[in-house]
Order: C-alpha cells, then sequence, then structure tokens
C-alpha cells in the first residue's frame, strides 16, 4: 500500500508550516504491483517512480505503468524486487535491486542494462543485493551493498573503489543507508554496524584510499547511538545529520563525535 502526500506541492510553493497532511491512498485496485515500496523517487520530468518487491512503478498521477524481469528479455528488469532508486545529474535513472545487482535504464527504448557482481573482478560490484544509491554533489554515484560500497565510474561501468568491513573503513559491511553533509562528507549507514562517515584521502596523499570513522553504541554512554541495527542516516536543510537505529533516533551534535538521542521508554 501507498500513501502519496496531496500536502507536497502545496508546500513547495509555500504553505504554512504544520498544516495538517492530506494522503491519497493508491494500492492495488489503482494498479500498484504491490504492496511493500521500499523505494521512492521523483525524477525530473515530473514522473514519481516506486521500488516494490514485484516490479519498478511508473506513476503520472493517473495511472501506473510497472517494469518487471522478464526471463525471455535479457533487457527487461535484472529482478523484479526493487530497493533503492537516484537519479543522476545526466537524467539516468538507476534501479538497485535485490539479487540483481544494479540497473541502469534507457528511457527512450524502456530497456534495461545491469551491472552485476562478477567473482573475482574487484571492478564489479560488490553484491547483487544493492541497498543504497546516492549521487553526492561532486557528481559521484555510490552504491551501497550487502557486501560493501562501491564508487561507481558510470562511464566504464565498474566500480572504481570498493569499500568493506576492514580495518579504516565500514565497520559492518552491509550497507543500509546513504546520506551526504553539508560538508559533503559522504555517510554510511549499517545493518548491523551503526553509522560512518568518510574522511576523504589527504591532498598530499591524493593515491590514499579514503577512511571511515564509525560511531557505534557504547554500553552505558548516552551520547552513543542507541543501536547499531538498521542505521538510517539523514542530512536535513540546516546541516545536522540524523541516524535512526532499530533502538531510537541520533543527532549529531555540533562536536561531531558525540550524540544527542532521542528514544522511546
Amino acid at each position: 500500500m501507498l500513501f502519496v502526500a496531496g500536502l507536497a506541492a502545496g508546500a513547495a510553493r509555500g504553505q504554512t508550516p504544520g498544516a495538517a497532511a492530506r494522503f491519497e491512498r493508491l494500492s492495488l485496485e489503482q494498479g500498484l504491483s504491490q504492496s511493500s515500496v521500499p523505494a521512492a523517487l521523483q525524477t525530473r520530468d515530473g514522473f514519481l517512480w516506486f521500488g516494490t518487491q514485484d516490479g519498478l512503478n511508473r506513476y503520472d498521477g493517473y495511472t501506473f505503468r510497472v517494469y518487471r524481469h522478464d526471463p525471455r528479455d535479457a533487457r527487461s528488469l535484472s529482478t523484479s524486487y526493487v530497493q533503492a532508486l537516484a537519479e543522476t545529474r545526466d537524467g539516468t535513472l538507476w534501479v538497485g535491486t535485490w539479487g540483481g545487482g544494479l540497473d541502469r535504464f534507457d528511457r527512450r527504448a524502456e530497456t534495461f542494462a545491469a551491472l552485476r557482481h562478477r567473482d573475482g573482478d574487484p571492478g564489479s560490484l560488490p553484491d547483487d543485493i544493492v541497498t543504497a544509491l546516492l549521487e553526492t554533489r561532486d557528481g559521484v554515484l555510490w552504491v551501497g551493498t550487502a557486501s560493501g560500497l562501491c564508487r561507481l565510474d558510470a562511464a566504464r561501468r565498474r566500480c572504481a573503489a570498493v569499500y568493506a568491513d576492514a580495518p579504516g573503513a565500514l565497520s559492518h559491511p552491509f550497507v543500509w543507508s546513504l546520506a551526504q553533509g553539508a560538508d559533503g562528507a559522504l555517510w554510511v549507514g549499517t545493518l548491523g554496524g551503526g553509522a560512518c562517515r568518510m574522511e576523504p584521502a589527504r591532498p598530499s596523499a591524493p593515491n590514499a584510499r579514503s577512511r571511515f570513522h564509525c560511531f557505534r553504541h557504547r554500553d552505558g554512554d548516552p551520547a552513543s547511538l542507541p543501536d547499531d541495527g538498521n542505521a538510517v542516516v539523514h542530512a536535513d536543510r540546516a546541516g545536522r545529520v540524523w541516524v535512526g537505529t532499530a533502538g531510537g533516533l541520533a543527532r549529531l551534535n555540533a562536536d561531531g563525535r558525540t550524540f544527542a538521542v532521542f528514544a522511546g521508554t
């Protein structure tokens, strides 16, 4: 089941903050392909895209167009389980799937081309389970997977760098979410290792790999993350970094090291 906020367009035109949101329910009866919707995106042409566990849905405000995997068509969606969506500045729609890798959608031909994991190839995706996508302000597309993070070279269709769980790298290989802070830093939420902030390589060592500073829950420390699981990272318009976890919500303090924690009792 999907709910679309009718307030969104009004808010963009300066509607009074705090006004009650109105929702329109869109479900299987209206043409949605499946009721579990882990991904949503509005592209610059105005279409709304929804990733479900049984197909990619394009919504024009009236009807749905559904794209699914067709085993007889190599140019169809690589698998019908869609977990993540992103549109890059060149207008390309990228589709992260659960088990089929990363698909690039050709809007004119309405076909898909997949990037997959290949054993023994360090330039391929770390895993075919793609969980998060983010284009940072420098134009780089980051691909979070169940086995690490890929910095994609889209022109070559390869990972220019892969980061997994290792000293100085991610605290957990399963990437759950991605965000970019106001200072340009990349934040990575993991499935079981809290959240990590990428520290860019020093200009004096341009060939060095970026390192990560990871934030985790520490028993007895009320200024640490409330939990390490299912970390969802977000940077708001004021530049604050938020981390949603399985145990509560945390906001990074101005010192960049501790958190204000909001958790239920």
